[in-house]
């Protein structure tokens, strides 16, 4: 469960690069609750666990979220996830 005062964020491109260090940075320096987007799933479970043995504070506060940012199928199912994740 996502803590209430976080704020929450989506960061599309999250499992490398730019993407990766802000997932990592919001997380552990900014309070905020992070869905880190990726179009492969397996790398960003990868990049999530590289997150985690850097950084131990990210624990519970970065969710993987897929979505493809060229697919509009793929954003469309990523929006009803976020959705049903934020409970609107």
């Amino acid at each position: 469960m996502v803590e209430a005062n976080l704020k929450r964020v989506l960061v599309t491109g999250g499992n490398a690069g730019i993407g990766k260090a802000l997932v990592q940075q919001l997380a552990s320096e900014n309070d905020c609750h992070v869905y880190m987007g990726v179009r492969s799933l397996e790398r960003g479970a990868n990049a999530l666990q590289e997150i985690l043995g850097e950084a131990a504070a990210c624990e519970g506060k970065i969710e993987v979220v897929q979505i493809d940012t060229s697919d509009a199928a793929s954003i469309l199912a990523a929006a009803a996830e976020m959705r049903a994740k934020l409970g609107d």
